[in-house]
């Protein structure tokens, strides 16, 4: 893709320019992480964090398009740029908590906005200014402050392309009212640049000088800021006077005041801030104080700011002109000491040429490659004072600014990668530009609903006020609104309940006959509401006919709550004659007895009650019940408690009853016969017959006969966990009960439950279980018991032996004899096992270098390994290697040594630290002389002190004497000697040179007379003598 960027000439100037720094000025927006120790890329376990809040954009910040938003994919690429999101977005750690930051924002195909995407963009997060900036730059420099103010408040709109007009009208009222295409242009230009230019300060003198200072300010922390400034002036408006007398000026080759009077006045501005605080005159009320105020430090705004700042010039006609002045100035005012580093350069449209006395330098400036030009080829300029020299022709139109975005200039010259658009249309490059918005702090709004309470919170970070409030009608639930009585414009933004109520929709029923409207209804549903009554059909006049629908279809219904509905039923008319349904519920149990009863019949008849319909188990709960005619009717009855009693006779005598209650219509259940006091005998019946009847009860007689028993098999399956062990069969009367005492159970078995009862006369299946025996291990160690288990074997079951004691470290056990299973165990066991000791031995042998002091036998058990602490060492000895492996079994060589002590000597001379001394020896050892290691040049002040190892001793001592013998030599004449006692290193005084005893010379030393440094040893200096004759006054 095609990258259109402004950068700096490579050519130098010819000239001499003064190198000065600059720094960045003001910013509240811009928060750059330093010195980034270890960067993460994106995991989802880190989106999902960020998405809830957890983890928010370095200082603090949520991002409107990720916070409460679906968690980004790392290997996904949201925004179709080329670049995974992890490599868009990563975390790091600062003072112990996590933050993300941005290689590029994962939702903007081109971060920083310039039209350069971020898979082609060497700078993602910094504007780079191209020349399609310079063509909105010149034009926007003939704007008021209130539009531009306005344009560039992202703030003050929803949607720009709505308000566009309502935006250039405080420029001046209908302002490209009959020109669409500028007005597309200025949507274009607010799209692409209001959220990353902001107008710093706008001029509007009397003179007619008009111009803009716009700076890359952006309100998103992770693009860099205020690394670009533009000075875009404005060129001639026909109704500023200054205006046309300064076009007249530059057209006879002169200077017009706003070149010498503003702009060199101004320029200065980009020098030195104590320069602009003191000339620029800079009035607060065209100052963006809105986007550059610190909101912590009203008074300290980006105008008293001491940095100096790198500028670049731009301007249309006279704007253009002025532009190209700004970098003449800086140049021809170097004597002054101007700054002509901070200027980027110069760029016009459709200017005239600087001519006259700064004609040479504006050359300079050309050939330095600081001055841009470029025209349209019909620009009347060329043939009255001309243009730059090196003007670029870039279209046919006018001398108009407007003419610079026509298609051809805008294809190719001024588009910038995919900010290509022209006036001709309007395009969105980036549309979620408008719902992008980062906060240290968010909203938590709830939905509530009056008769369901809280339906939704949502989370939202502001982005500004249109579209916040905007969102926040979006955002309620679906089937709902806000309230009408809650003013969402006037509303506290940070209001955090809002009232909402469900939305109704009518659903309107017109029956029609014909084109005759018979009949309206109307029903309302809503989300809380969902569900209505659908209306009955019309009634005819006439009671023998009605209407109905059209096929006799059912009334149409809807569930859509989104809208109102209108059905148009359509009527017909026929006879009549309803259905009339009868339903018989039991009034106690409320359920319908029997079939449902119909009848069709006109609305005027009667319809009696039928006994029919109830009886005989029930009766009316009351003759005042009525049908009525054409309607589903219920007719409650009441059961009949309907009674059966059995006499039951023997030898004529009644012996026993039994009584049932229930229906009349029931089946007869007979009950079973009374049993006899005989053992094995029991009735039989003779006779049945019905003593008496009516539609409450019947009463039932019963002759009976009295017969012995026969004998029945009772068979009895023993079965264990499912398998049937053995069978056994029993054959009794019926009433004899079994007994455990009958049963033959398989041999080792016994019955799992003793409480089970055997039914006499049927197929029983007893559980039955093997029997348990405790065989009771006794483990003896010389008969004393050191270890008892018992084992739980069932009947002729296996089992493990137990295990045989561990013992301990000095000897484990073993089986003295036979160790065995007991086979086919039938009963409980003690059986005693006898055990013995094994052992085994280390030997130590401990050796002095190669001299053997001792040796050492270790008898443990076999499996105990041999440590360090089980040697007993000869005494005052000590190991080597106190790490030292002891092989368990086996003749072991262990290196020892005689322990040591250690005393320290402080040597101090006069009470005063010289030196000290560590002296370590064997235990058994004294401290001798020649163990102390004197300081040098000191003596032992009581060489007879006795030390005791491993106590700690001051020893004085005092400096070594030494004497320093001074000969005195005349020639070969020894004139005096002199001695001079010293102690070691110390100074001293030199011996008085001899008397001559002479009144006419003394002497005077001639070599070897000074003062000797550092003395450590006697010494006899010879020091030779010459005469110094006397002088006689």
């Amino acid at each position: 893709m095609k990258k259109n960027k402004i950068q700096r000439s490579k050519k130098i100037l010819l000239i001499a320019l003064p190198i000065l720094g600059f720094g960045s000025i003001f910013s509240i927006s811009s928060i750059q992480p330093h010195n980034i120790q270890s960067k993460t890329p994106l995991t989802s376990e880190a989106a999902l964090k960020i998405s809830s809040g957890e983890i928010k954009l370095y200082g603090g910040y949520y991002d409107s398009l990720l916070f409460q938003n679906p968690p980004l994919d790392p290997e996904g690429d949201d925004d179709h740029d080329g670049i995974l999101n992890k490599d868009e977005v990563y975390t790091f750690v600062e003072n112990g908590q996590t933050y993300y930051w941005l290689n590029s924002h994962p939702k903007l195909q081109d971060t920083d906005g310039d039209g350069i995407l971020d898979n082609q963009d060497q700078h993602k997060l910094r504007w780079d200014v191209s020349l399609r900036d310079m063509a909105f730059f010149q034009e926007l420099a003939y704007r008021k402050k209130n539009f531009i103010f306005d344009m560039f408040n992202d703030d003050n709109y929803k949607d720009y392309k709505d308000n566009v007009q309502k935006s250039l009208d405080k420029d001046k009222p209908g302002k490209y009212a009959d020109n669409p295409e500028m007005r597309n242009m200025y949507v274009n230009m607010q799209y692409e640049m209001s959220r990353y230019w902001q107008p710093v300060y706008v001029w509007d003198e009397e003179n007619g000088f008009d111009a803009t200072w716009f700076t890359n300010q952006s309100d998103f922390p992770f693009i860099e800021s205020q690394t670009e400034n533009i000075w875009a002036i404005a060129g001639t408006d026909k109704k500023e006077s200054g205006d046309l007398g300064a076009d007249a000026k530059i057209f006879t080759g002169g200077v017009p005041e706003q070149a010498y009077k503003n702009v060199n006045i101004y320029s200065w501005m980009w020098q030195d801030w104590n320069i602009r605080k003191k000339y620029a005159n800079l009035s607060d009320q065209y100052f963006n104080s809105a986007k550059f105020r610190d909101p912590k430090n009203p008074n300290d705004t980006i105008l008293n700011k001491t940095h100096n700042i790198p500028v670049k010039s731009v301007g249309h006609s006279l704007g253009g002109y002025l532009a190209q002045m700004v970098g003449v100035y800086l140049l021809a005012n170097q004597k002054y000491h101007s700054n002509f580093d901070n200027f980027k350069g110069a760029w016009t449209f459709n200017a005239p040429q600087v001519k006259g006395q700064y004609g040479k330098i504006s050359d300079l400036l050309i050939n330095s490659g600081y001055s841009h030009n470029y025209m349209t080829n019909s620009d009347p300029l060329i043939g009255w004072v001309g243009h730059f020299r090196n003007v670029k022709t870039v279209g046919s139109s006018g001398h108009s600014s407007s003419g610079f975005f026509d298609p051809a200039p805008i294809k190719n010259f001024f588009s910038n990668g995919v900010r290509k658009s022209d006036k001709k249309a309007i395009v969105d490059l980036q549309p979620q530009l408008k719902e992008l918005a980062l906060d240290t702090k968010y909203y938590t709004i709830h939905y509530n609903s009056q008769k369901l309470g809280k339906l939704k919170e949502t989370k939202l970070v502001y982005t500004n006020k249109e579209r916040f409030r905007a969102r926040l009608e979006k955002d309620v639930p679906n089937g709902y609104r806000i309230k009408k009585t809650f003013n969402l414009q006037s509303s506290n933004l940070a209001n955090q309940e809002i009232p909402i109520e469900p939305i109704t929709h009518t659903i309107t029923y017109n029956f029609k006959f014909g084109n005759n409207l018979i009949k309206t209804e109307k029903r309302t549903i809503s989300i809380e509401e969902p569900t209505y009554k659908v209306p009955s059909l019309p009634i005819h006049s006439d009671i023998h006919k009605k209407y109905v629908s059209s096929n006799n279809s059912p009334l149409p219904t809807t569930s859509d709550l989104t809208k109102d509905t209108t059905f148009n039923i359509q009527l017909q008319v026929e006879d009549n004659k309803v259905t009339t349904t009868i339903k018989i519920i039991d009034a106690q149990t409320r359920k319908q007895i029997g079939e449902t009863h119909t009848q069709k019949g006109y609305l005027d008849e009667t319809i009696k009650i039928q006994d029919s319909w109830y009886q005989p188990d029930y009766l009316l709960e009351s003759s005042n019940q009525t049908i009525h005619v054409g309607q589903e009717n219920e007719i409650t009855v009441k059961l009949i408690n309907y009674i059966r009693r059995y006499i039951f006779k023997y030898n004529g005598k009644e012996i026993a009853s039994n009584s049932q209650i229930g229906r009349a219509s029931d089946q007869t259940i007979w009950p079973s016969l009374p049993k006899t006091n005989e053992p094995h005998y029991e009735y039989q019946i003779k006779e049945k017959r019905v003593q008496t009847q009516n539609p409450k009860f019947i009463i039932y007689e019963i002759d009976l006969n009295k017969v012995e028993m026969q004998k029945v098999n009772t068979e009895i399956n023993y079965v264990s966990n499912s398998q049937t062990i053995s069978t056994q069969t029993l054959n009794t009367y019926p009433d004899d009960a079994i007994t455990q005492s009958q049963l033959t159970l398989p041999e080792g078995y016994q019955l799992k439950n003793n409480n089970q009862t055997i039914n006499t006369g049927q197929n029983n299946q007893v559980e039955v279980e093997k029997k348990s025996f405790i065989l009771t291990y006794k483990f003896l160690d010389q008969n004393q018991v050191v270890k008892q288990q018992n084992i739980t074997v069932k009947w002729h079951e296996t089992y493990d032996l137990p295990q045989i004691p561990n013992g301990n470290e000095d000897y484990s056990y073993e089986v003295s004899g036979s160790y065995q299973k007991i086979s086919n165990v039938e009963q409980n066991q003690t059986i005693e096992v006898h055990l013995s000791h094994l052992t085994k031995n280390t030997i130590i042998e401990y050796f002095d270098n190669d001299s053997k002091i001792d040796t050492q036998t270790i008898t443990k058990a076999p499996n105990y390994q041999v440590q360090i602490k089980d040697l007993k060492l000869p005494e005052n000895y000590v190991l080597v290697n106190s790490h030292q492996q002891i092989q368990s079994g086996q003749t072991n060589k262990v290196q020892i040594t005689k322990q040591k002590r250690s005393s320290t000597l402080n040597y101090k001379d006069n009470g005063v630290l010289v030196s000290s001394q560590m002296i370590t020896k064997a235990i058994d050892s004294n401290i001798e002389n020649q163990d102390l290691q004197l300081p040098r040049g000191y003596l032992l002040v009581n060489p007879n002190q006795t030390f005791t190892l491993g106590q700690n001793y001051d020893v004085a001592i005092t400096k070594q004497s030494f004497t320093l013998t001074y000969k005195f030599m005349f020639g070969e004449t020894l004139v005096a000697k002199n001695d001079v006692i010293i102690k070691y290193h110390e100074t001293y005084e030199l011996p008085p040179l001899p008397n001559s005893n002479s009144q006419d010379f003394t002497y005077q030393a001639s070599s070897n007379f000074q003062i000797i440094p550092n003395v450590e040893a006697n010494q006899e200096i010879v020091v030779n003598l010459s005469k110094k004759q006397s002088t006689i006054n």
